[in-house]
């Protein structure tokens, strides 16, 4: 069985429809509990790419078939977590009203719920390194280093 989690990267997906985006409440999880996250985040496998792997972890998280062409790269977030340096990198993919995408919880005993928040009323129970990605969304910021 390959081993994941080599690399000390994520990716996360910002699925945007009009002025709104689509977040998950994490559970049992012991890191973040109770808080909203966005849809899609996961870890960078040993030599995949980061559009690689956001296009593996949509599929493996929320049935989303997705392509290189659905999503664009927004910003990055360099940080200190662990004693150990990490790139997150934030995509974001636009949603069209009229189109049936079929997200899905796939990780059902980790996520309590789906739902759609205005972008500029976030929940109070958000984590930091995805209030500064939204921040830096709504900004045009490409890069951000916090943590040190």
């Amino acid at each position: 069985m390959k081993e994941r989690f080599k690399t000390k990267s994520a990716v996360f997906l910002l699925l945007k429809m009009n002025d709104k985006i689509l977040m998950q409440k994490r559970m049992n999880t012991g890191f973040y509990d109770g808080y909203y996250d966005l849809t899609v985040s996961g870890h960078i496998e040993e030599y995949e790419s980061i559009t690689d792997a956001m296009i593996r972890e949509a599929k493996e998280e929320c049935n989303l078939d997705i392509t290189k062409e659905d999503i664009e790269l927004f910003t990055v977030i360099h940080t200190s977590m662990y004693n150990d340096l990490y790139y997150f990198f934030y995509f974001v993919m636009e949603i069209e009203e009229n189109k049936d995408y079929h997200i899905r919880v796939n990780e059902e005993n980790k996520i309590e719920e789906l739902k759609w928040f205005d972008l500029d009323k976030l929940p109070e129970l958000l984590g930091e390194h995805n209030k500064i990605a939204i921040n830096n969304y709504k900004k045009g910021i490409r890069l951000s280093e916090i943590g040190w």
